[in-house]
């Protein structure tokens, strides 16, 4: 191993200003010259033995020659490498050009069909039997034999499948199933129940009526079920007229439910969430109502129903894509929100797709003294009410002329105790001095 040491030691020897003596010189050509002290560079191959034995080796091998089959452990060695003949116990890889093969070693794979003898006796066949001829019938036991294969006269004892096509039927072997009106014979007065229209005879002769149906008895029950019909037509429409009615009085409240967050950018409503997205600085959970405002399709400007894992559908007041359903004023108030929270939007336009815009009105109103306004509910602050009726009871109080303190005076100084009287009753109200 070279010695890095030895090797420093000596470079110190030649630094500028240092004088080398010739001990020095002479560890300089030692080192110089002596193959263990080399650690950089290459040797060239001129000073190497020609006889070179080492431990391994590495590089390009194809100048090596003598080499024994028996060291080469990785690899493969190429076709050209390998002897004509070749005796091994077992062979693996494309066998297509070996010749002279035994078909009794033959024990996995398929044997083309020109590998295989014309005349061919087994014990079971399995495949397309399609070009087999002279069969026997007899050892058919499974598929299905095709028409054409069958005798144009076929006796058995029953048959199942569709009979469409089968002619000569006797009306009496059938025992299940119910026969078409077209199947069934020209009605008559010999068979009950079934209507048929009166001929001109029996209309002449006035004796129709109990077993055939006039023209204009058809027509009356037309007119009949005609009149009940527009009745029910009338009826329908009346209760959409009424619907309408009431689709207008609640677009005059105009107030829907309200919504957790409103949306000011697209959000795609079709692609499951695993996370659903945050709105407005609030993390939207899963079945609340979001009014979307800039969606692609303006149709689509509705409020929906976020989902986890799931499309998002639409609210079910917002559910009907018909826009003859919605009206202009339709307003919504947001409950959530970092800019939008406890804001109102409202539904100004129908023409091209649904625009939202925020309410500004609402919020001009300011809640005065007593009067506390949370959204849309306005209530009285009954806490200050409380605190008005105690501060108008203790100024009342206040402003009573409280008794008079009479002097102490000595056992001796009392006066006599005047007799029994039935105490002064005060007045109801409290005297008041303004």
């Amino acid at each position: 191993m070279p010695d890095s040491n030895k090797k420093q030691t000596l470079k110190t020897k030649f630094d500028p200003g240092d004088i080398p003596t010739s001990q020095d010189f002479d560890d300089l050509i030692d080192m110089a010259t002596n193959a263990t002290d080399i650690d950089a560079g290459t040797i060239n191959a001129n000073y190497l033995p020609q006889d070179l034995a080492l431990t391994s080796f590495s590089g390009d091998g194809s100048l090596l020659t003598n080499l024994s089959a028996e060291n080469v452990t990785t690899g493969s060695l190429s076709n050209d490498r390998l002897p004509q003949n070749i005796t091994a116990l077992s062979f693996s890889g494309d066998g297509r050009a070996l010749t002279h093969l035994n078909a009794d070693n033959v024990v996995a794979g398929t044997l083309g069909n020109e590998q295989l003898p014309e005349d061919i006796i087994a014990t079971s066949f399995s495949g397309n039997g399609s070009a087999l001829t002279q069969l026997d019938g007899s050892n058919i036991y499974s598929g299905t034999i095709a028409s054409e294969r069958l005798p144009q006269n076929l006796s058995l004892i029953s048959f199942s499948g569709d009979g469409s096509s089968i002619t000569n039927i006797n009306a009496d072997s059938i025992a299940t199933g119910t026969l078409a009106t077209e199947r069934l014979p020209t009605s008559t007065e010999q068979l009950a129940g079934v209507i048929r229209l009166a001929t001109a005879t029996e209309l002449q002769q006035a004796t129709h009526n109990s077993i055939a149906v006039s023209p204009s008895g058809v027509a009356s029950m037309l007119n009949t079920e005609r009149s009940a019909i527009q009745l029910k037509l009338d009826e329908k429409a009346a209760i959409a007229d009424v619907d309408e009615r009431i689709n207008h009085l609640r677009a005059m409240i105009k107030f829907k439910m309200d919504v957790a967050a409103v949306a000011q950018s697209p959000i795609d409503t079709s692609t499951p969430q695993v996370t659903l997205t945050v709105v407005d600085g609030y993390q939207l959970q899963g079945g609340d109502r979001v009014l979307l405002t800039q969606q692609a399709d303006s149709n689509d400007n509705r409020i929906w129903i976020a989902r986890e894992n799931a499309p998002w559908q639409l609210a079910t007041d917002f559910n009907d894509s018909a826009i003859s359903n919605l009206y202009i004023g339709i307003t919504v108030e947001a409950k959530y929100g970092e800019y939008n929270k406890n804001t109102y939007w409202r539904l100004t336009s129908l023409n091209d797709g649904l625009v939202w815009k925020k309410r500004n009105d609402l919020n001009q109103y300011r809640a005065g003294t007593g009067v506390l306004i949370n959204g849309l509910k306005v209530s009285l602050d009954t806490v200050w009410l409380a605190n008005t009726i105690q501060n108008i009871v203790e100024n009342i109080l206040a402003q009573q002329t409280p008794p008079e303190t009479p002097p102490e005076m000595s056992p001796e100084t009392l006066p006599e105790t005047p007799p029994e009287t039935s105490p002064e009753i005060p007045p109801e109200d409290p005297i008041v001095e303004t």
